[in-house]
């Protein structure tokens, strides 16, 4: 069993990924906070056990980090390479879920692609 919520917990750290990269590509900013990206999509997910919402933390004009605490350690090249979405042309670099137990932050970066996308192109 907490195995399968941690898998969630990547599941759901994909999603808010792909929703600061929407909302960059929209905007051409970063979110200031956790409570910007609810405001920007319908739902957020939140933690399968707690129920409480994941860490954001803007730490750049470009840059992220997205942290969620989990009861186990991933096992070796559980989390094939992840590519964030909205995707144009899948030029983006893969990056690793791989996390320990406990809380862990990924730091994420808004993909070339999207920062160079010219007017009126949409991911």
């Amino acid at each position: 069993r907490a195995r399968r919520m941690d898998d969630q917990r990547v599941n759901h750290l994909q999603t808010i990924q792909s929703n600061v990269v929407a909302y960059y590509q929209q905007y051409k900013k970063m979110p200031a906070d956790y409570a910007e990206i609810k405001a920007y999509v319908i739902a957020t997910p939140t933690d399968p056990v707690t129920k409480a919402d994941y860490e954001y933390k803007k730490t750049g004009d470009k840059t992220f980090e997205l942290c969620a605490t989990f009861e186990k350690e991933s096992l070796k090249n559980a989390y094939p390479e992840y590519y964030p979405r909205p995707v144009y042309d899948y030029s983006y670099a893969p990056e690793s879920w791989s996390h320990t137990e406990g809380n862990v932050c990924f730091k994420r970066t808004i993909p070339v692609d999207v920062l160079n996308a010219p007017p009126g192109v949409k991911y």
